[in-house]
C-alpha cells in the first residue's frame, strides 16, 4: 500500500487534515454510502464487542462512521504517517479514539496473533498491481477468524471495454459538472491509467479465491467503484 502518483493527485497524502474528507466526497460517487453500508453490514453480524481490522483506514473515516453504537475494537493500519496522523485527529474529534488503535505500517507489520473478527478495505485495492491485491488480501485472510465478514469497496472495470471506457469518460464528465477543472481531471485520468489497476469482476473474485476468502455478494456499484461482502473461508 505505498503511495503513488494518481494517489497524490487525490491529496490522499497532503494537506490532509483539512482537504481529504471534502476531496474524497466531491471525486467519489456514493463516497458516505460506502461506509453507512460496511456499519450495517457489520452491524448486522459482530456482536457489541469485537475486534476489527481496518485496511488503509488513514483519515478516519471508518473509525467515524462504523460501529458508533457499538464497543468495537478498530485496529487500523495505514503505510502514511500523515493518513494515520489525520485518524488520530478525527478520532479525539469524535471521542472514539479510546477504542482505536492506528498503526503506520501494513498488515504484515501486525503482530502474530491477532486475530479479527472482521475487516474492512475501503478504496484502497485498486492501488495495487494483481500480484500486490493478491498479496494483500491473502494477509488479511489470515488475520481473520472463520467465516468472519470482509468489506471490500475499490474500482472495478467493466468487461465490455467500450461500455468501461464510456463509463470513465461519464466519470469524468460528473468532475466537471460538479465544478472541476477539466485540465486537472484529465491529468487524473492519465495518472490513473499508469498507475491504478482496475481488474475485472471475474479476475477480481479469482484472486479472492485464491486468497481463501468467499463470495457472499456485491453491495453496491456505482459507476466502477463497486462494494463487496466476502467472507474468510471455514
Amino acid at each position: 500500500m505505498e503511495r503513488n502518483g494518481f494517489e497524490r493527485m487525490y491529496d490522499y497524502f497532503e494537506n490532509l487534515a483539512t482537504e481529504y474528507l471534502d476531496k474524497a466526497k466531491q471525486q467519489i460517487p456514493a463516497y458516505e454510502t460506502l461506509f453507512r453500508l460496511a456499519d450495517c453490514l457489520l452491524a448486522r453480524e459482530l456482536p457489541d464487542f469485537a475486534e476489527v481490522l481496518v485496511v488503509g483506514g488513514g483519515g478516519g473515516q471508518e473509525i467515524c462512521s462504523i460501529g458508533q453504537d457499538k464497543d468495537w475494537r478498530m485496529t487500523v493500519v495505514d503505510p502514511s504517517e500523515q493518513m494515520c496522523r489525520a485518524a488520530n485527529a478525527r478520532a479525539e474529534e469524535a471521542g472514539v479514539a479510546k477504542r482505536c488503535e492506528i498503526r503506520v505500517g501494513v498488515v504484515s507489520d501486525l503482530p502474530g496473533e491477532a486475530v479479527f473478527d472482521a475487516a474492512t478495505c475501503i478504496l484502497v485495492l485498486h492501488f495495487l498491481d494483481r500480484n500486490r491485491q493478491l498479496e494483500l488480501l491473502r494477509e488479511v485472510a489470515s488475520r481473520l477468524r472463520p467465516g468472519a465478514p470482509f468489506v471490500v469497496a475499490h474500482l472495478v472495470a467493466r468487461d465490455d471495454p467500450g461500455e468501461n471506457e464510456w463509463m470513465l469518460k461519464l466519470w469524468s464528465d460528473l468532475l466537471v459538472r460538479l465544478g472541476e477543472d477539466p485540465e486537472v481531471v484529465a491529468r487524473r485520468n492519465e495518472d490513473r491509467q499508469r498507475e491504478v489497476t482496475m481488474l475485472s469482476e471475474e479476475e477480481f473474485l479469482d484472486l479472492c479465491d485464491q486468497a481463501g476468502l468467499e463470495y457472499q455478494a456485491r453491495i453496491s456499484q456505482t459507476l466502477h467503484f463497486t462494494q463487496w461482502l466476502l467472507r474468510k473461508g471455514e
